[in-house]
C-alpha cells in the first residue's frame, strides 16, 4: 500500500497538482492563506517605510532608472553614484519590462510592492514544491506535519522581513525565477528553459544563480545531467559576457582582492584563483572567522536543506561570495543571502522526510527542534525590523512638504538616508560624506537630514555642509523644521562640482 502512495504521489508532482490527501491539502490551504496574508503585511510594511523616507542611495538607483525608463528614457543614466548608464551597473535588463508596471498605477511606491510580490511568489512556489516532496517520501498524516514544518521555515524566517526592508534590490524580483527554475528542473518540466531567461536579465548576481542551479541538476543524476549541464554554460557564458561589456561596475570584485595575495600586487580574476589554489587555508580561515554569520543565515531556514543534493551548489556559491568579500557588509543576513531563505526550507523537508522512512521517531523529533528554533530566531530577530524605520513621522512629513515643492527638472542632492524618495528625476545625488559632488549647473536643491534616516555623513560633516550653503553660498533658505534643512541654490556659471566640508 505504501509504494502504490508513493507513486500515486509521484505523478501528482510530475502533474504539479496538488496530492489528494485530506490532511496535507488542509495544510496546503493554510500555508497559502499564510503566505496570501504575509504579503499584505509586506505591502503594508513597505508602505510605512515609503511615506517615512525610509529608502535610502540603494533605492535611488533603481527607482532612478525605473522612473526615467518608465517615462521614455530608455538609456538613463546612473547620477546617483559615479555616473554611468544604469545598464553598467550589474546588467539588470529586467528593469526594462518592470518599468511597464508604473503605467498600471503610476505610484513610486508600486516598485518595493514588486520586490514584496516577487519573494512572496518565491515563497509560494517553495512551498508548492515541499508539500510535494513531503507526500512523496511520507504520503499521509506524516506529509501533512512535515509540509506544516516548512511553512514555518518559510513564513517565520526573520531575514526575509530584512531583505525586503532594506530598500529594493533585484535579487528578490530573481528569487522568483530561481524558485520557478528548481522546481521544474527537478520535476524534469520543459517549461523549466523559461525561466533561465528572465533570470539572465536579472543581471550578474542572478547568474550566479544559474550555474548553481545547473550545477545541482548535474549532481541530482543521469536524468538531469544534460539540462544542468547546459544551464550551467549559460550562466557561466552570461557573466563573461558581462564582464567583456563592462555591465558589472558595481559588482564588488574588488573586495576578494585580499585572496589573491598581498595589498598592492597584481589583480584580476587568474590571480584570485592562483591565490586561493596556492593558499586555500586563507579562504577557511575567513570562512571560520565569519562562523557565526553563516550560521545565522542558515539556522532560520532549518540548516537542513544544504543537504539536498540539489541545493548544495546554491548554497555554496551564495555563501562563498557573501562571506569571502571583505568586511562585513555582504555576510550578514539580507536580501543578498534570500534565495537560501526561500529554497533551503524545501531541502529541509525533504532531508526530513527521508529520515521519516527509516527512524520516524528520530525525524519527529528533529523536526520539533527545526521549528523551535526558527520560531526563536522570528521571536528574537522580528521585532527588530522596525530598526529600518529611522525617520521620525515630523521629519517624514516636513520631507513631503519639500519633495512636492522641487520641480521635476531641477536637480537634488539630499542626505543618503531619505535620499530615495528624491530619485524620480534625472539629476540626483547621494550626501554621502566628505568631498566633491558633481553639478548638472541648473537650479540644484540640497535636502539635509544630520540625525535621521540611516546615515553615512558624519552629523558633523552635514552640519558643516550647512553652514557652507547658508553662509559663503548664498543658497536659499527653502525649509527648516523637525531636523530637517532644504536650500535652493543656482550655481555660479562654470561651477561644476560643489564639495562638502569634513566638519570639526
Amino acid at each position: 500500500m505504501r509504494k502504490a502512495a508513493d507513486v500515486t504521489a509521484s505523478a501528482h508532482a510530475r502533474a504539479g497538482t496538488p496530492a489528494p490527501a485530506g490532511p496535507l491539502r488542509r495544510v496546503r490551504r493554510i500555508g497559502y492563506a499564510i503566505l496570501a496574508l504575509q504579503l499584505a503585511c509586506f505591502f503594508t510594511w513597505s508602505a510605512i517605510l515609503y511615506r517615512r523616507f525610509s529608502l535610502t542611495l540603494d533605492f535611488a538607483v533603481y527607482h532612478q532608472a525605473w522612473y526615467l525608463i518608465a517615462h521614455g528614457n530608455l538609456d538613463p543614466y546612473n547620477t546617483v553614484q559615479s555616473g554611468y548608464p544604469f545598464w553598467r551597473d550589474h546588467s539588470e535588463f529586467i528593469m526594462w519590462p518592470l518599468a511597464l508596471f508604473y503605467w498600471i498605477w503610476p505610484h513610486d511606491v508600486l516598485l518595493p510592492w514588486l520586490q514584496d510580490a516577487g519573494v512572496v511568489v518565491a515563497e509560494a512556489v517553495a512551498f508548492t514544491w515541499l508539500c510535494e516532496l513531503a507526500e512523496k517520501y511520507r504520503p499521509g498524516r506524516d506529509a501533512a506535519w512535515l509540509a506544516a514544518a516548512g511553512l514555518v521555515l518559510l513564513a517565520a524566517n526573520p531575514w526575509t522581513w530584512r531583505a525586503i526592508s532594506f530598500d529594493f534590490h533585484i535579487e528578490t524580483v530573481a528569487v522568483a525565477f530561481v524558485a520557478l527554475l528548481a522546481w521544474d528542473l527537478a520535476n524534469g518540466r520543459r517549461r523549466a528553459w523559461a525561466w533561465a531567461v528572465p533570470l539572465l536579465a536579472c543581471g550578474d548576481v542572478a547568474a550566479t544563480y544559474l550555474v548553481a542551479l545547473g550545477l545541482g541538476g548535474v549532481l541530482a543524476g543521469r536524468r538531469w545531467r544534460l539540462q544542468g549541464s547546459v544551464l550551467a554554460c549559460l550562466g557561466v557564458g552570461a557573466l563573461l559576457l558581462i564582464t567583456l561589456i563592462h555591465g558589472n561596475r558595481s559588482s564588488p570584485i574588488w573586495s576578494y582582492a585580499y585572496l589573491a595575495g598581498p595589498p598592492g600586487a597584481p589583480f584580476g580574476v587568474a590571480a584570485l584563483v592562483k591565490g586561493i589554489a596556492n593558499h586555500p587555508l586563507r579562504v577557511l580561515r575567513v570562512l571560520w572567522a565569519k562562523r557565526v554569520d553563516v550560521w545565522t543565515n542558515l539556522a532560520p531556514s532549518g540548516l537542513l536543506g544544504v543537504g539536498f543534493v540539489w541545493l548544495l551548489p546554491i548554497t555554496i556559491v551564495v555563501l562563498l561570495t557573501n562571506t569571502l568579500a571583505q568586511g562585513d557588509i555582504f555576510a550578514v543576513p539580507g536580501f543578498q543571502t534570500l534565495p537560501l531563505y526561500v529554497l533551503l526550507p524545501v531541502g529541509t523537508v525533504a532531508v526530513l522526510g527521508l529520515l521519516a522512512r527509516r527512524h520516524r521517531h528520530a525525524a519527529l523529533l528533529l523536526t520539533g527542534l527545526v521549528v523551535a528554533q526558527a520560531l526563536a530566531w522570528a521571536a528574537v530577530w522580528g521585532p527588530r525590523t522596525e530598526h529600518w524605520l529611522r525617520v521620525p513621522a515630523p521629519a517624514a512629513a516636513t520631507l513631503a512638504s519639500i519633495e512636492s515643492r522641487i520641480p521635476a527638472s531641477a536637480e537634488v542632492i539630499a542626505s543618503q538616508g531619505v535620499v530615495g524618495r528624491f530619485s524620480g528625476r534625472t539629476d540626483v545625488r547621494a550626501l554621502t560624506g566628505a568631498g566633491p559632488i558633481p553639478l548638472s549647473g541648473g537650479t540644484t536643491w540640497f535636502v539635509v537630514v544630520p540625525r535621521e534616516g540611516i546615515e553615512t555623513a558624519a552629523r558633523a560633516t552635514s552640519m558643516a555642509f550647512i553652514r557652507e550653503l547658508a553662509g559663503p553660498l548664498h543658497a536659499v533658505l527653502v525649509a527648516h523644521a523637525h531636523g530637517v534643512w532644504a536650500f535652493r541654490w543656482r550655481p555660479p556659471p562654470g561651477t561644476h562640482a560643489i564639495t562638502v566640508p569634513a566638519g570639526p
